[in-house]
């Protein structure tokens, strides 16, 4: 522990000694420790907090045996309950979830790897330290990927990404998927793919760049934008600058284009940033940061993604430079900054004066003064009563193996409470609904409606070397409040508000919040399903897996109406276009670089169910499936355990599995530009193959019977491979994980009216 504790009671800020909490806070030294150095921190669903360590920036302990040995107290992550205050020496509010190894038995250590949640509010865990710096080797990261699962308490292991990373960046996408780039390879080289992780799937994806793409720095700073591209904002750490950027995934491969405007883009090294409140302003932020180990600076640049043009303009500068401060969205829409110092971990010129940022007004106001120091590894979270607790910092490498006995690891625990706890009562959320759609209208008790400012949703933060890469504030606008009851909109775009839990706040007119309520937003709108007969009959199917109708008229999310494992428009194809059923739509693809990106949710038995028309599709002398122009294809060069089907130039439906390849057809002259219903099924135990066209069996035959596994994501409108886009129209593509009699198959087929 680096050195005695302060009093555990509040005090306000050195130099405001006219000034009391309700003008600049108050700060909180806690009369227990943090258990484990807190390099890693997130807000669990449950309000719990989860400070995740790993070795701890530690070559001492990565190399000892005892490391990760619960027993020992050697523990790797630990989760903390910060409603129960243990009296000094106890560690009640603490659970240790057990140690995560890999296949060999080692421990998976997380330390410098990156984190963010899932739509069903499991922490992601990907990355970490493979070799840990020593004289002769330097750092490598690991290809691992676990998942905290809040629901046991427990990290559970998924797929791993294909190449290791140290020092990754993860975000979540508007789909569901989470994207991973940047980091140290498990040769220690830079790793410069960008992928992304399909939850339904369990398996990462690589996406395609351009040539000229040569990666982005460690730890890069990286928001998801209301048009579902992402903005690298400038910010890194321990490597070379690199100008802003702005990555469209909506396109294949992905587009990217310069961010002009960054002022010191040379000195925003381990700087802070952030997307401003509330999201729908498209405005992100950085601050501070520092030349390598040169003094660090105060400037402030914002870009306005809203703009045609975006570009960082300058704005209010931070009182004092700052590098390795933590920047937190508040709920009364400011911006607290803690921490830091002047320079590259030098406690003499550090900053413990909190600094918060009104967007509204672009000032800055300096507020109350913490107790401990916070640097290098330290983590700043809001908690759902409002409050911010801080913790961590290691300037040096640790000596230890033990926790808590080591001077170069920061273990106390801090707590800020912002100057609007200190204003009178707090507003009040006696009920609200807990699963929401995107869209939707939402009632909410409140004994304080009529007197409200704001209501908004706060993603909870996961946090690590000075980048909260969950953190959002995303508004509801108020329609109506009176008589005990608040309306709210919610947001139609899951670009703004991607899949998952958030913090619901009411926020007064005196911008006063109450304690937050959680809620799950990730359902279609009611917009995704007109509603008809066809509808109901696929959603009554059993053993149905996701549904995706294709109805949307604008974005770029394709909505899964069964299960909310949604998919993504790439190449922004026409939405809106006549559906196969009267007033139904459908989504037009031009033939070149549109497809639809959707989850491969099934492995074993299975039924691909989808509707198309088309005036042509691709490839002659067709001898397998993967030779024309792709339906719906999980197909993959290389890859042998993989399936799908496709239209050939003559008109003939495809469909088949691999290992070994076997393909079945339909009769020529199907691309006449008229809607014709496909159903392919699969039996994994006798490896049957059948195919439906129009509610007929046009061809069966016999494939492998193993486990096909394919690619984590299919692609309706090209094969997987990128190869023989299809000229047309898709809609109601269903998935199944079962074989569809022909009963139910006919049945669909006559619901189509």
């Amino acid at each position: 522990m680096a050195g005695p504790a302060d009093s555990a009671g509040a005090r306000s800020g050195t130099g405001a000694a006219a000034l009391g909490p309700a003008d600049v806070g108050a700060w909180q030294v806690l009369p227990f420790h943090s258990e484990v150095l807190a390099v890693h921190a997130a807000l669990l669903p449950s309000g719990d907090v989860l400070f995740a360590a790993g070795s701890g920036n530690s070559l001492t302990r990565f190399q000892s045996p005892d490391f990760g040995d619960v027993a020992k107290r050697i523990w790797v992550s630990v989760v903390w309950d910060p409603t129960i205050g243990p009296p000094p020496g106890s560690d009640t509010g603490f659970f240790h979830p057990a140690t995560p190894h890999d296949g060999a038995g080692k421990v998976l250590d997380f330390f410098c790897g990156g984190e963010t949640f899932l739509p069903d509010g499991g922490l992601l865990s990907a990355g970490g330290t493979l070799v840990f710096a020593h004289p002769g080797a330097g750092f490598a990261g690991r290809a691992d990927t676990v998942v905290f699962d809040p629901a046991i308490g427990q990290w559970v292991g998924r797929g791993p990404m294909q190449h290791g990373r140290w020092y990754p960046s993860l975000i979540n996408l508007g789909d569901g998927r989470v994207l991973v780039t940047a980091g140290l390879s498990e040769t220690g080289r830079r790793n410069t793919s960008i992928e992304t992780f399909f939850p339904g799937s369990d398996a990462w994806q690589v996406s395609r760049t351009p040539p000229q793409f040569g990666g982005l720095p460690l730890y890069a700073h990286l928001y998801l934008l209301a048009d579902g591209s992402i903005c690298y904002a400038g910010g890194h750490m321990d490597d070379g600058p690199a100008d802003a950027l702005r990555l469209d995934l909506t396109r294949d491969p992905v587009v990217v284009t310069a961010v002009p405007g960054l002022s010191q883009v040379g000195a925003r090294d381990q700087c802070a940033s952030v997307l401003l409140p509330p999201a729908q302003a498209q405005r992100v932020m950085i601050m501070g940061g520092a030349p390598g180990g040169g003094d660090a600076i105060k400037d402030v640049d914002i870009v306005d993604f809203s703009d045609p043009h975006p570009a960082y303009r300058p704005a209010a500068a931070l009182a004092k430079g700052r590098k390795h401060l933590n920047a937190t969205l508040l709920p009364d829409r400011t911006v607290l900054v803690t921490g830091g110092s002047g320079r590259n971990e030098a406690a003499p010129l550090a900053t413990n004066e909190a600094e918060v940022y009104d967007p509204g007004t672009d000032t800055w106001r300096t507020l109350a003064t913490a107790s401990v120091t916070r640097m290098y590894h330290s983590v700043a979270l809001l908690l759902p009563d409002g409050r911010v607790v801080t913790a961590g910092g290691n300037p040096k490498q640790g000596t230890h193996v033990e926790w808590d006995n080591d001077p170069n690891e920061e273990m106390r625990l801090e707590i800020y409470s912002p100057p609007y706890l200190f204003k009178g009562p707090r507003p009040v959320i006696e009920a609200v609904s807990t699963g929401w759609r995107y869209g939707q209208t939402v009632n909410i008790a409140s004994p304080d409606a009529g007197h409200l400012q704001w209501a908004s949703l706060i993603r909870p933060g996961s946090t690590t070397h000075s980048f909260n890469t969950s953190q959002r504030l995303v508004d509801l606008p108020i329609t109506a409040q009176a008589a005990g009851s608040v309306q709210v909109t919610v947001p139609a775009e899951p670009n703004l508000a991607p899949p998952g839990w958030y913090m619901l706040f009411l926020t007064d007119t005196s911008r006063v919040p109450s304690v937050a309520r959680w809620v799950h937003l990730g359902g279609a709108p009611g917009t995704a399903l007109p509603g008809s007969p066809y509808n109901d009959a696929v959603l009554g199917t059993p053993a149905l897996a996701g549904y995706w109708p294709l109805a949307e008229t604008g974005g770029t999310v394709a909505y899964d109406v069964f299960g909310a494992n949604h998919g993504s428009y790439i190449g922004h194809p026409g939405l809106g276009a006549p559906g196969a059923r009267p007033a139904a739509t459908a989504v037009g693809l031009n033939g070149r670089d549109q497809y639809v990106l959707l989850p491969r949710l099934v492995t074993d038995d299975f039924s691909l169910e989808l509707w198309f028309s088309s005036r042509g599709g691709r490839g002659t002398n067709v001898a397998q499936w993967w030779q024309a122009a792709g339906l719906l294809d999980g197909e993959v060069p290389g890859t042998v355990d993989d399936f799908g089907t496709s239209l050939d130039a003559a008109g003939q439906v495809w469909a088949g599995t691999g290992n070994p390849d076997t393909s079945i057809h339909s009769r020529a002259g199907l691309a006449d530009g008229k809607w014709h219903h496909v159903v392919f099924t699969r039996k994994e135990s006798t490896g049957a193959l059948t195919l439906f066209v129009d509610s007929v069996q046009v061809s069966a035959g016999r494939g492998g019977r193993q486990r096909l596994t394919s690619a984590p994501g299919l692609r309706a409108g090209v094969l997987q491979s990128g190869r023989n886009f299809l000229p047309g129209s898709l809609a109601d593509i269903a998935v199944y994980s079962s074989a569809l009699p022909p009963a139910t198959v006919t049945a669909h087929f006559r619901a189509r009216q």
